[in-house]
């Protein structure tokens, strides 16, 4: 993964997390504390926690692609260091049972952090099902266009016959023809 992929993938979960920030604050808002007001200032919270727990996942960039074994433990310390930065920054509302609201507030982060690994896995499964599709059209038009090549060459007589049928698909002057064409 190069450093654009990546800073691009940490853009794409920051707004992932924002969105899913603020679906949880609104259930849990509505669930603990209902009839509280917010002011326009509490709206940038999420935008602020969500960089925060981005920050985390910038330690585990590597150039090179890890092992699923590797991945993984990458993915537990993210979420571990995730965990500990926003039981950092949030503190227990008043009037709600602090190990109660903590045991909460950790599965909420855990759920959200799932939710958003699926979605970014998911991105990436359409990206390389579409990537696939035009490598294979691609494939299958270079074939048809040297079929074609050979055929021609053949019956103009300067292409010998068991080329045609020889497993070889590339010559060095079929990819200079497909190369100028």
């Amino acid at each position: 993964m190069t450093i654009k992929e990546f800073i691009i993938s940490r853009v794409q979960i920051f707004f992932t997390l924002v969105t899913l920030i603020l679906t949880a604050t609104v259930i849990l808002g509505a669930i603990y504390q209902p009839d509280k007001e917010l002011r326009y200032y509490h709206l940038l919270s999420p935008v602020i926690l969500a960089a925060c727990c981005v920050l985390p996942t910038c330690v585990t960039y590597f150039k090179k692609e890890p092992t699923a074994g590797q991945y993984i433990i990458r993915q537990i310390i993210e979420l571990a260091l995730i965990e500990a930065v926003v039981m950092f920054l949030i503190s227990a509302p008043e009037g709600i049972a602090k190990p109660l609201f903590y045991v909460v507030l950790g599965a909420v982060i855990a759920v959200i952090y799932v939710l958003t690994m699926v979605m970014m896995w998911l991105q990436k499964v359409q990206q390389s099902k579409k990537l696939t599709e035009q490598l294979q059209n691609l494939q299958n038009n270079l074939a048809k266009k040297i079929l074609i090549n050979k055929r021609n060459r053949r019956q103009a007589g300067d292409y010998p016959a068991w080329r045609l049928n020889s497993f070889q698909l590339f010559t060095e002057s079929d990819l200079t023809l497909l190369l100028n064409s």
